[in-house]
C-alpha cells in the first residue's frame, strides 16, 4: 500500500498541475480518499468525495484506522456526494449532513423505453 499512496499523490499532484485542476474528485473515500486529501490541501485546491458505499461500510464496521481517513477525508472535503439515500441517513460516518448531496447512480427508465423503441424502429425501417 505504501507504493500506491506514494505512487498516487506523485501522480496526482502531477496530473493536478499538468491540467491546472481547479477541483478534485475522489471516488471512494478508502483508499484514494487520502490521496486527495494531500493533494488539495497542497495544492490549496477544493475536494469532492464520491461515496458508493463499500468505503462506508469498511469506515463504519472496519479497523478504527480506516474509520479516522473516512472522517478526515469527509471533513476536509467540500461536498461529499452519496450515491444513495440509505448512505446520506448513516450518522455514524462523522461527515455534517449539510455537506452531503445524494445523487443516485443509475439510468432513468424513460431513456430504456426510449432506447428500445429507437432500436425496434431501426431494425423495422431497414
Amino acid at each position: 500500500m505504501v507504493v500506491y499512496y506514494v505512487t498516487g499523490l506523485l501522480f496526482s499532484i502531477y496530473a493536478a498541475l499538468r491540467y491546472k485542476c481547479d477541483l478534485i474528485h475522489v471516488h471512494w473515500a478508502i483508499p484514494p480518499g487520502l490521496i486527495a486529501v494531500l493533494v488539495g490541501a497542497l495544492l490549496r485546491k477544493p475536494l469532492v468525495v464520491t461515496v458508493h458505499g463499500s468505503d462506508l461500510r469498511l469506515a463504519t464496521t472496519g479497523l478504527p484506522f480506516l474509520s479516522k481517513i473516512f472522517r478526515s477525508g469527509g471533513r476536509r472535503s467540500s461536498h461529499v456526494h452519496s450515491v444513495s439515500e440509505g448512505m446520506q441517513r448513516n450518522r455514524e460516518a462523522g461527515i455534517p449532513s449539510g455537506k452531503i448531496s445524494v445523487w443516485p447512480m443509475g439510468i432513468d427508465e424513460e431513456f430504456l423505453r426510449t432506447g428500445r423503441g429507437e432500436q425496434r424502429d431501426r431494425r423495422t425501417n431497414g
